[in-house]
């Protein structure tokens, strides 16, 4: 999974499967819209680290994804 910046909003990506466009909710939670809309909507909350970067990333009643530093995978 990636977060990118595309124009002025953020997207989530799961390799070239899945896509969803970020909509803040409430302070660290986003709304993911999935592109694909028989995907339909779920919420993702980052969690930061004591250096204020993100440490993870949970998506409601689906995962917890742990950051990796490295260069982002290609699709």
């Amino acid at each position: 999974m990636t977060v990118v910046e595309e124009g002025a909003h953020l997207v989530l990506r799961f390799g070239a499967w899945a896509t969803a466009d970020l909509q803040h909710w409430h302070y660290d939670t986003f709304r993911a819209v999935w592109r694909d809309r028989e995907f339909g909507t779920d919420f993702a909350t980052f969690v930061t680290d004591v250096d204020g970067k993100v440490a993870k990333v949970a998506i409601k009643d689906m995962a917890e994804f742990v950051r990796a530093d490295g260069p982002a995978p290609h699709d």
